[in-house]
């Protein structure tokens, strides 16, 4: 098959020659193709020349309008230079309108000049005649004269073809002097407006120097002179003159007043500052009539200045500067003395100035604090000097109490001692009362200075007491009553710093001062606990003797009679009361020591009273007499003791049937109404202490290590138990009648002991 190559693939842009040429090689058309390609040639050459002889015939049409254009051209050609000639004509006339105009413009120009120049010398003839007028005196007006300088200053610069005119070089040489003139006259007003709080001089003043655009630096150096008088004030105030004889209460009264009169300057200086910021914060500038404070930036020296303003940079100068003053002062041996001694009056001061300047301005929170800070260095080392002042004080106290060769130990102090222990407690309450009424952050810290050096005081005592009974010597009595009376006077004294405290500003410092507290109590316990544990030894060995007697027997006595036991212990009272108690001075201590040794004398009657065999009438008789005389021996005997002694003595003529249901019943302990059930009984019916083959002081002590009214009944009802083996070993029929009475009745009141115990817990 023959390939078809028609002209529209030879015009293809992606005919490929050789691919063409292969196709047919390889199709074996070579002849069909050539005579199929010489036909489409001749089929071309034929449309080739139809199409050029239709454009043959466009062509001399396109030439026969050519033919005519071109006459037209002529024509035209001939219209242009017709136009040409009026058009020269034209320029001619234009030209010669022109140079007449252009003559007479120069002219003008002229004139202008010389008129406008003419106008300026009389701007400057008027505004010279009005600076004149607003210097002469009488009529002084600075502000109008500084305006007026200025217009005549700018009018000057901007007009420089005024040098050489004879009426304003006249008044040029004049007009040089003047800016002194305002600037001192300025200067003036604003020192005697400063002085006198007048605003108005004030503003007059600042508006000027706005003017003349030296304000910048004018308030800065005013701020400067200000700073600088402070300076002058603080360091005359904390100056004290050293390289001569010491007098320190007239170098702290000096002091005072001069620190006093500092603070005075100090208020000036800020009500000073204040003004002129205030009145730089309400003046607009004449000018421009923005507020003058803008006029006014801060110095860039940091990037917290640059958030400022004028007062608050002076307020933190002021400050930064009477803090370095205070710190060069505390390098001086006398002046840190008085700083120190007279901190808390100095800190009032510092804060009664604060509440003054407090009421220029009612954002001062964090000024006040700032202004505080000034002290910081003082308040620091401020609880130190308060621990060394009060060591001091404790040094001379024990110095005072120490016994000498020539002086044996007291038992109560001497009138040097009362007095220095007086000054010690009363320095530590006068310090923290200090600090506390004037509202010191250091009122914390000179809290735990006073309470260390309480403490050091306090262990110092407890070391040369004596708290063994069985060793302690008359003289180490004596000694544990001086410190006793010592104790006791600085605990009446230092009482009122727990309330000073309530408000302390660190925490823990209330719990520190009442640890102090307990600890001087323990210690003053402890002063007085062997001399009492002594006299209730000898009481209770004195108490025991009345085992030793009889109390059997059923005559009632004549008169009233007391054992030899009692009459024993109300002489051993009555020493005791005689060569100790006396020299003791009434407080809670030895309240609470007398209570328990009257609780436990009169206890241990009861105790032993209930083991008391056998008792008759005689004996019951002189119990109660012997009961009734220890009671008013002891009139601190709590009332439930009292209470149960006087159950004792109605157990005593109680029947055995009236026991169960009497009242007063649960008044004594169980173990007592048991002991003396047995004694009831027959002589079989053995007492505990008797069963178990002790002493009355060995039964007596167990009692004391064995509190369990169960305990104690187990007891008893071992020996009930003993005693019924007996009986029943004797065949008897029957049984005492107390024993089925102790049966019944032990574990009833052990119950009832339980149940009352459970409920007081």
């Amino acid at each position: 098959m023959a390939l078809q190559l028609t002209p529209e693939v030879f015009a293809t842009t992606k005919f490929d020659r050789a691919a063409c040429v292969g196709t047919v090689v390889a199709a074996g058309t070579v002849r069909e193709t050539l005579a199929g390609l010489s036909q489409a040639l001749t089929q071309i050459e034929e449309a080739i020349a139809a199409k050029v002889g239709d454009n043959y015939d466009q062509l001399l049409e396109v030439a026969g309008q050519v033919g005519e254009q071109g006459a037209c051209f002529g024509q035209t050609n001939e219209a242009v230079r017709v136009l040409e000639d009026e058009i020269n004509g034209i320029h001619s006339a234009v030209e010669d309108s022109y140079l007449k105009i252009k003559s007479r413009a120069t002219q003008a120009s002229r004139m202008h000049t010389a008129a406008s120049l003419l106008q300026k010398v009389m701007r400057f003839s008027h505004l010279a005649q009005k600076l004149k007028q607003n210097l002469q005196e009488g009529t002084q007006d600075y502000a109008k004269a500084a305006i007026c300088r200025n217009e005549i200053e700018t009018l000057l610069k901007e007009n420089k073809e005024l040098s050489g005119i004879a009426l304003v070089e006249h008044e040029v040489s004049w007009f040089n002097k003047v800016a002194d003139t305002l600037e001192v006259a300025a200067t003036l007003h604003l020192k005697q407006g400063l002085e006198l709080q007048n605003h108005s001089s004030i503003a007059k003043a600042l508006e000027v120097f706005a003017i003349m655009s030296t304000l910048p630096d004018k308030v800065s150096s005013t701020m400067t002179n200000i700073l600088g008088r402070v300076s002058l004030a603080m360091g005359t105030a904390l100056y004290v003159q050293e390289g001569r004889a010491e007098d320190r209460a007239a170098d702290r009264v000096t002091f005072i007043g001069h620190v006093s009169q500092a603070m005075e300057d100090v208020h000036a200086a800020c009500v000073q500052a204040w003004s002129l910021c205030s009145v730089l914060q309400r003046t607009p500038h004449p000018l421009t009539h923005v507020p003058l404070s803008d006029c006014v930036p801060t110095p860039a020296s940091s990037s917290l200045a640059q958030s400022l303003t004028i007062l608050q940079l002076f307020w933190r100068n002021m400050c930064k500067l009477i803090s370095d003053k205070i710190t060069d002062a505390l390098n001086s041996r006398l002046c840190c003395a008085c700083l120190l001694a007279e901190f808390p009056r100095i800190y009032r001061m510092f804060q009664d100035l604060a509440a003054r300047l407090a009421r220029m301005c009612s954002t001062f929170d964090e000024e006040k604090q700032l202004f505080l800070g000034c002290t910081a260095n003082v308040e620091a080392a401020y609880p130190k000097f308060v621990y060394g002042r009060l060591l001091e004080l404790h040094n001379v106290f024990f110095s005072a109490i120490s016994p000498t060769p020539s002086q044996p130990q007291l038992s109560a102090p001497s009138k040097q001692a009362a007095d220095a222990l007086q000054a010690f407690a009363q320095g530590a309450v006068g310090e923290i009362d200090a600090v506390k009424a004037c509202d010191s952050p250091a009122a914390a810290a000179v809290a735990h200075s006073v309470a260390s050096i309480t403490k050091m005081y306090l262990v110092k005592t407890r070391e040369l007491i004596s708290d063994d009974p069985e060793s302690a010597s008359q003289q180490a009595l004596n000694q544990n009553t001086l410190h006793f009376h010592c104790l006791i006077q600085v605990q009446a004294v230092l009482a009122p710093i727990e309330a000073l405290l309530v408000t302390a500003p660190a925490a823990g410092v209330v719990d520190e001062w009442r640890s102090t507290l307990r600890l001087l109590v323990d210690i003053a316990e402890r002063c007085v606990a062997p001399v009492f544990a002594k006299h209730r030894k000898a009481l209770e060995i004195t108490m025991l003797r009345m085992h030793g007697e009889d109390f059997s027997g059923d005559t009632i006595p004549a008169n009233e009679e007391h054992s030899d036991f009692m009459l024993a212990i109300d002489q051993h009272v009555c020493t005791f009361r005689n060569q100790y108690l006396c020299r003791l001075p009434p407080c809670p201590i030895v309240s609470r020591q007398l209570t328990a040794l009257c609780a436990r004398v009169v206890e241990l009657f009861i105790r032993n009273a209930a083991l008391l065999r056998p008792l008759g009438t005689r004996g019951k008789l002189r119990l109660a007499n012997d009961m009734a005389h220890l009671i008013r021996l002891m009139p601190k005997t709590p009332a439930a003791v009292a209470k149960a002694a006087q159950s004792l003595r109605q157990l005593f003529h109680m029947e055995l049937n009236e026991i169960e249901s009497w009242r007063e019943v649960h008044a004594l302990l169980p173990s007592v109404i048991m002991h003396h059930l047995l004694g009831r009984g027959p002589a079989e019916m053995l007492s505990p202490h008797t069963f178990a083959k002790i002493s009355v002081a060995q039964f007596n002590e167990w009692l004391d290590s064995h509190t369990d009214e169960e305990q104690r009944w187990e007891q008893v009802k071992t020996s009930l138990d003993a005693y019924a083996e007996q009986v029943n070993r004797r065949g008897d029929k029957s049984f005492a009648e107390v024993y089925p009475v102790l049966l019944h009745l032990g574990p009833k009141l052990v119950k009832w002991w339980k149940q009352q115990r459970g409920a007081a817990v």
